[in-house]
């Protein structure tokens, strides 16, 4: 009795697996239908585990990406790679190398906003992980620098950035900075990026 219960429970532990996965592969493989700026933002509202199954699901996303000639979409994901290793070194309580490490792969993106992605991560890990705040303000002007060249319009996730730019402002009481990202934010729709306030 005991043994058929514990295959049975097995069995239904794969089967939820295999669900799991295959749901997973359905969702990746819709993303060929979106249009460049909508793929960003499934990106933008995906919640990326610190797991090697979503090691694989990035993995797969960029072998999409290669399929449809999309490097924005590529690059992005090699950004939320080296941002689930850094976040997983983290919590590992290990030294979080992982920025380090790939701003040489990063400075090899032909696409300059994913760049800017990039430094904006790193920035903000530097402002709230490390508390070093040379290192961090030189990062998040680089950033303003590299957008405002880019066009906030031309960035389907440009609400996250500004808005946690006046976050960063208005964390150091410098409100004049703080009001002005803040309302650039309000002129870009935030109405599909769900995850924007938890990240």
């Amino acid at each position: 009795m005991i043994r058929s219960s514990v295959i049975f429970q097995v069995a239904c532990l794969l089967a939820i697996t295999w669900l799991n996965a295959g749901k997973t592969s359905a969702q990746i493989n819709q993303l060929a239908s979106l249009s460049p700026d909508d793929r960003i933002i499934w990106l933008c509202n995906s919640n990326w585990d610190k797991d090697t199954t979503t090691q694989v699901q990035i993995d797969s996303i960029r072998q999409l990406a290669r399929q449809l000639n999309d490097e924005r979409l590529y690059w992005y994901t090699t950004v939320q790679k080296i941002a689930i290793r850094a976040t997983a070194q983290r919590i590992a309580k290990k030294t979080v190398t992982a920025y380090a490490n790939a701003d040489a792969l990063m400075e090899t993106s032909p696409v300059e906003s994913v760049r800017g992605g990039y430094y904006f991560m790193q920035g903000q890990f530097y402002l709230y992980e490390e508390k070093n705040f040379t290192k961090a303000f030189r990062l998040l002007f680089r950033v303003r620098n590299i957008f405002e060249k880019v066009g906030y319009a031309n960035l389907p996730d440009a609400v996250i950035y500004l808005s946690r730019l006046g976050e960063d402002y208005y964390w150091f009481e410098d409100y004049r900075n703080a009001i002005h990202y803040l309302e650039l934010a309000a002129k870009y729709p935030c109405d599909r990026i769900r995850q924007h306030a938890s990240q």
